[in-house]
């Protein structure tokens, strides 16, 4: 995961890469989790094969962290429910 100021704007990315068997299933449950104020923080999923990749934006570092690690928080406990019931 890399994470550099875009000096421009003074805008914050992250990029999250997940790979695994469940990576549609987290993606279809993520979607779902999607921020109700994009204007703080903006996330974007995409799903190829077994790769899941997360996109984080903000102006703010706070929410940028605050997004990548509820993200985590999802994608962990899921994946925890996915292994139980596989």
């Amino acid at each position: 995961m890399g994470m550099m100021p875009h000096t421009r704007q003074n805008n914050w990315k992250a990029e999250l890469t997940v790979i695994g068997p469940y990576a549609l299933v987290l993606y279809n449950s993520l979607k779902l989790e999607e921020p109700a104020n994009p204007e703080r923080s903006l996330v974007k999923l995409s799903v190829e094969g077994n790769v899941l990749k997360i996109s984080f934006e903000s102006k703010d570092f706070n929410a940028l962290r605050a997004s990548i690690m509820s993200y985590l928080k999802w994608i962990y406990v899921s994946e925890k429910i996915l292994n139980e019931i596989a």
